[in-house]
């Protein structure tokens, strides 16, 4: 993974939080088999703690654990956080 992915990943949040400028915690799906995983976990948590945020992350190896992951950041997240993203998805 390049650097500039990494960069990427902190636009990602600072993005987040200008669309959803009232979720307080962003959830982070990772793939803890993928070597560069710590590494983007320490790199969201930074940019969270830069932008006064919380970050709760579950870990997903297979589209079999994915469902059980994502379930579980839901439930970490707040319900007007989960309403907010729901109305920009669609």
């Amino acid at each position: 993974m390049s650097l500039i992915t990494f960069e990427l990943l902190g636009k990602r949040i600072e993005m987040i939080r200008e669309v959803v400028p009232k979720a307080l915690t962003i959830g982070l799906l990772v793939n803890p088999s993928n070597a560069t995983a710590a590494i983007s976990e320490r790199n969201a948590q930074e940019a969270v703690r830069l932008l006064d945020r919380r970050i709760v992350t579950a870990g997903a190896s297979s589209a079999v654990e994915f469902g059980a992951a994502f379930a579980s950041l839901v439930r970490s997240l707040s319900y007007r956080t989960v309403r907010a993203l729901q109305h920009l998805c669609g």
